[in-house]
């Protein structure tokens, strides 16, 4: 076999296939690097994949490390909520994105706002704006994993805590 044919052949199978992906990305489309390493691939083909899906635009960078399938791509729509919690692990939906979810002020919130015990940041992604404010650690507690949207579930914090 020739070395460019021999050079092919080996890129075939190190990289990726994009039907691999599908079936390890949760239905509402969202995943990290980390869940689709999984040991027995060399995670510098897997980025150079991830940076070809990007192009061709199968597959959507929320920040370093976060991903999420195109519009076309995946089962269903993924809430924002469900979003703000993959952006930042260790946070919870709270602030006036809570008092909105659960009916508490009228106004639309266009903004998903979240807390953490990490630092703050404000990020604007190709799906939504979101913002995480820091709290101290005595005071991130009071949250629940709800269902925000059929067959998805997102950390907020509890209808008693946005109330007081």
């Amino acid at each position: 076999m020739d070395p460019i044919a021999l050079t092919g052949h080996m890129c075939h199978l190190i990289a990726m296939k994009f039907e691999e992906l599908l079936e390890q990305v949760p239905p509402e489309g969202i995943f990290r690097t980390g869940q689709i390493l999984a040991g027995r691939r060399a995670p510098d083909h897997v980025r150079r994949q991830l940076y070809r899906w990007i192009r061709q635009g199968r597959i959507i960078q929320l920040r370093r490390e976060v991903y999420m399938l195109s519009d076309n791509r995946r089962g269903m729509k993924p809430h924002p909520f469900v979003i703000a919690n993959y952006l930042k692990v260790g946070s919870y939906v709270s602030l006036q994105s809570a008092l909105s979810h659960y009916g508490m002020i009228p106004e639309y919130v266009p903004v998903t706002t979240s807390v953490t015990t990490g630092r703050p940041e404000a990020l604007e992604t190709e799906v939504g704006q979101f913002q995480f404010r820091h709290i101290a650690s005595r005071l991130f507690s009071r949250f629940d994993a709800l269902q925000v949207a059929p067959q998805q579930h997102a950390f907020v914090a509890t209808r008693e805590l946005v109330a007081r």
